[in-house]
């Protein structure tokens, strides 16, 4: 890809995607300033296998971690504040200035606390009291490939809850938050 006219190396093309798209919708090159182009897989979701016992979609993982945390905050009758966030990059991307390592979400909470009309001390105070949980999905062990797997952190399909923890915080889990979600789990039966 050649970065200097946008046009593709390998095509004899003149039309480059970003043309095709400014024409498509009547916009003129010169208004045109910047955007974000996602290319994405176009198949819907299926219901499979030999009992149709398995969803297959793209951005599963996300999908269904988004799905879980909205049904709980819906479903909660806790009248405290509470916060659902969805980060446009929470892995690869989590360094960008929406992603889920960036100062994003720290600088909102921080806007709400001082709209309330808390003070620093109380803000403060207020996070270190709360509660995070970063949901995404584990994949599971194939049966054929078992030893491709360390044996001590193997996730087995439909044996229950999976909690990923890194030695480089890479995910969210530490040792409070897993004593919490562990005795929640406990005291829920799951």
């Amino acid at each position: 890809y050649n970065t200097h006219d946008n046009l593709t190396v390998i095509n004899s093309t003149k039309k480059t995607i970003k043309d095709h798209i400014l024409e498509h919708l009547g916009i003129e090159y010169e208004n045109f300033l910047s955007c974000d182009l996602i290319f994405t897989d176009s198949q819907p979701s299926k219901i499979i296998g030999t009992e149709k016992e398995f969803l297959t979609s793209k951005n599963l993982d996300n999908k269904s971690g988004c799905h879980a945390i909205m049904n709980s905050y819906v479903h909660t009758s806790n009248n405290k504040n509470k916060i659902a966030v969805f980060f446009d990059n929470e892995e690869v991307g989590s360094l960008t200035s929406r992603g889920a390592d960036s100062n994003f979400l720290s600088e909102v909470l921080e806007r709400i606390d001082l709209a309330l009309n808390l003070t620093k001390e109380e803000h403060l105070i207020k996070i270190n009291k709360s509660f995070n949980i970063s949901i995404d999905s584990v994949h599971g062990i194939h049966p054929g490939y078992i030893s491709k797997h360390d044996p001590n952190y193997q996730a087995a399909l439909s044996k229950g809850l999976v909690v990923k923890n890194s030695a480089n915080f890479k995910y969210a889990t530490t040792s409070a938050g897993f004593a919490k979600l562990k005795n929640l789990a406990i005291k829920n039966n799951i």
